[in-house]
């Protein structure tokens, strides 16, 4: 697997993690396999829900590589998502945070509006520098409420919100107050803009479209912001360039084909020596989404958990709670299973000293665009 982190790589490249919600049936899938995928309107009707949390494969648009955490809108799964041992892998590290909502469905406004209220203090909290978009959806439906609509209604603090001031924390109402200042909202749909611009209809843009201007507006944020904050990075690359070359005296010592330093928060990479076709996505997104679960599904020696496939087999180190270890090996090693522990375990000291050194190295450089809703709020 390739390197992945929130920093900008060669050629100015920048990956990023967006995390995408709403309730049920909003139309988040459509506008992500239509970004991702360049599905057409008809290849996106009646869509299966999303069970939890999907995480994407990565799609580059212009100097961003974007991978979209997906959470799907059931009831039931907000009350996961919001879960003390879930909210930092979900909330955490975001650069862009979309809220889609059916724009028709007057009934889900109330439900709606709690959980994006929701959703933003859990922003403040780990991502306060997040850009906050709404995409007022399904624009072309008859009796969909226009874009200025949806996000007055959406920027309404429910009742929840008002009476528990949000932990009776004033400095984290503070920063949700702000994000939701700022949230910026377009009208969408997976259907081509109406030709017929009747008086009073609605007009929109399409969810890829959509997508697009969203990166447009956070690239102009960054631009903003790094005129002001501009800081070097010698210690970053240094920090980086450090783990890389442990990992790889850790791949020669123990007959491994990569290893990688995982935040368990974003799902993206610290440090990494695997190249893309070592491990499976869907593997990779098993461990990366459920790192506390997959512990029980392995086999356990001392503090290692061993996940056995038929190309190769994946060690599973915890380094701390908000970063992991992974190495993948080959079925058949020369190397010892006894030995290759061992020298896991120690390997894991380091990184967890360099790590604790230099914790300002592994975070994410988001920054909290200063710019005009696109509505007008």
């Amino acid at each position: 697997m390739t390197e992945q982190s929130f920093e900008r790589t060669e050629g100015q490249t920048e990956r990023i993690k967006v995390l995408v919600m709403g309730p049920r049936a909003a139309g988040k899938t459509a506008i992500l396999r239509q970004t991702i995928y360049a599905f057409k309107a008809e290849q996106l009707r009646n869509l299966p829900p999303t069970i939890l949390v999907d995480i994407h494969p990565e799609k580059r648009k212009n100097k961003y590589i974007c991978r979209f955490f997906e959470c799907g809108g059931q009831e039931s799964f907000f009350e996961e998502y919001h879960q003390p041992e879930n909210e930092k892998n979900i909330f955490k590290n975001v650069n862009i945070f979309i809220f889609v909502i059916d724009s028709e469905k007057e009934e889900l406004f109330s439900f709606a509006r709690k959980e994006f209220w929701r959703a933003l203090t859990k922003l403040a909290k780990y991502s306060p520098k997040a850009l906050s978009i709404v995409f007022a959806h399904k624009q072309d439906l008859p009796e969909a409420l226009a874009p200025e609509e949806v996000i007055e209604l959406l920027l309404l603090p429910p009742p929840e919100i008002n009476s528990t001031k949000l932990d009776l924390d004033p400095r984290l109402l503070k920063k949700t107050e702000k994000i939701a200042k700022k949230t910026v909202c377009y009208g969408t749909s997976i259907e081509e803009p109406s030709m017929k611009e009747s008086e009073g209809s609605n007009h929109w843009i399409k969810g890829d479209e959509a997508i697009q201007a969203t990166l447009q507006l956070y690239a102009k944020s960054m631009q903003k912001r790094s005129k002001t904050t501009h800081k070097p990075e010698t210690k970053k690359s240094s920090s980086k360039q450090l783990l890389r070359k442990i990992l790889t005296k850790l791949n020669e010592e123990v007959g491994a084909l990569g290893s990688i330093v995982i935040d368990k928060s974003s799902g993206l990479s610290v440090a990494s020596t695997l190249d893309k076709d070592d491990i499976t996505q869907s593997m990779m997104g098993i461990i990366i989404l459920n790192s506390t679960k997959v512990r029980d599904l392995g086999e356990k020696v001392l503090n290692i958990v061993i996940l056995r496939s038929e190309e190769n087999n994946v060690m599973l180190v915890n380094i701390t709670d908000d970063f992991s270890l992974l190495i993948v090996l080959p079925t058949e090693n020369e190397v010892q299973l006894g030995y290759a522990i061992y020298i896991v375990s120690e390997t894991t000291k380091k990184i967890r000293e360099i790590l604790s050194n230099h914790p300002e190295s592994h975070t994410s450089s988001n920054s909290q665009p200063d710019t005009q809703n696109a509505t007008g709020t």
